[in-house]
């Protein structure tokens, strides 16, 4: 049986339930209104057919309910359908505008990265390779810079990045329990705890003490 069958058939039982229930009403107020004159009589019997047919009239709105909807419930899920394209396109641009700032990427494997170092009021301008340490990198370009443990236990090799932080690594444990903070925000670094990784030019000062 079709869905519109079984539809028929439940409103049919319903109406005809409906009716039998009139008239075995009317049955009983007719034995209690026997007494009635003919006028109240057939008035009150027209009440009830007038009642019968708005319960029809009724029934027959209800029926047909649920095949009118169809149509607008088949349109709101057609728009939520075309919503759910436009929704996935923004997602990657709300992604991008909530993401932090890319970390600069490192100088590629071969190339070299300009390092200018200032010690001793004397300045070296170094090639160094991404990935090297830093201390090592000018001591083995024969530039003394002073150093005791190179072990980040002391601040004997501190020096002053004045640029290209953005090309070193992150500031170690190390580092945050011999600087304090103000001299972290002023650009001091142990240079035995920092990696030059470019592809930018470094260039920093060790200060004399």
């Amino acid at each position: 049986m079709t869905a519109a069958g079984a539809e028929i058939l439940l409103v049919g039982m319903l109406v005809g339930f409906f009716v039998s229930q009139v008239v075995q009403y009317f049955v009983t107020a007719r034995s209690r209104t026997a007494s009635l004159p003919e006028s109240a009589y057939a008035q009150l019997e027209e009440v009830v057919e007038q009642a019968l047919a708005r319960r029809l009239a009724a029934g027959a709105v209800v029926a047909a309910a649920p095949t009118a909807a169809a149509p607008a419930a088949k349109g709101a899920v057609e728009t939520e359908a075309e919503a759910k394209p436009a929704a996935k396109e923004a997602e990657p641009a709300a992604a991008a505008a909530a993401a932090p700032a890319a970390e600069a990427p490192a100088a590629a494997e071969g190339e070299s990265v300009p390092m200018v170092v200032t010690v001793g009021g004397q300045t070296y301008n170094l090639m160094v390779r991404p990935g090297e340490n830093m201390l090592d990198a000018a001591l083995d370009r024969n530039v003394d810079l002073d150093y005791s443990c190179k072990e980040g236990s002391c601040d004997t090799c501190m020096v002053r990045i004045l640029k290209g932080m953005e090309y070193l690594n992150d500031i170690t444990p190390q580092e945050r329990d011999m600087l304090d903070e103000d001299q972290l925000k002023e650009g001091y670094r142990l240079s035995c705890m920092v990696i030059v990784k470019g592809p930018g030019p470094v260039e920093f000062v060790q200060e004399e003490r």
